[in-house]
């Protein structure tokens, strides 16, 4: 899929630079000489306050975040939770925390599809 969309995107923005990455991102960012002004985040819910915190250091000010399924179909707001989602829901939970305790992020949350979240990162 991902030389698919790599296709796809130099098809369209052929005068344009891109780099495509595959492999684990937590461990490829750290690894990075750059930083970003848009990340998408759509992986294992329960490592979603992982990318954030590994983020943190390689984001411009101004950067958004967007954060998908952040409901994750709605079961943050119930009481009593499946087993198997425990993790999910543990990282969700954490993620969402972070970003709104801390004066370095401005977040905005969508009731779209299975929840986004937009995060502005704030450098001070």
């Amino acid at each position: 899929r991902v030389k698919r969309a790599e296709r796809f995107i130099r098809s369209k923005f052929p005068k344009k630079q891109f780099k495509f990455l595959t492999g684990n991102a937590l461990k490829l960012i750290p690894e990075l000489q750059y930083n970003f002004d848009l990340v998408f985040i759509d992986a294992a819910k329960y490592e979603y306050p992982q990318y954030i915190k590994t983020l943190e250091n390689k984001l411009e000010s101004g950067a958004l975040i967007i954060a998908d399924n952040i409901f994750y179909k709605n079961k943050i707001f119930k009481r009593e939770t499946a087993r198997h989602d425990l993790n999910s829901i543990k990282g969700i939970k954490e993620y969402i925390r972070y970003i709104t305790d801390s004066d370095d992020f401005s977040s905005y949350f969508f009731d779209i599809g299975d929840g986004i979240s937009v995060t502005r990162f704030i450098k001070k």
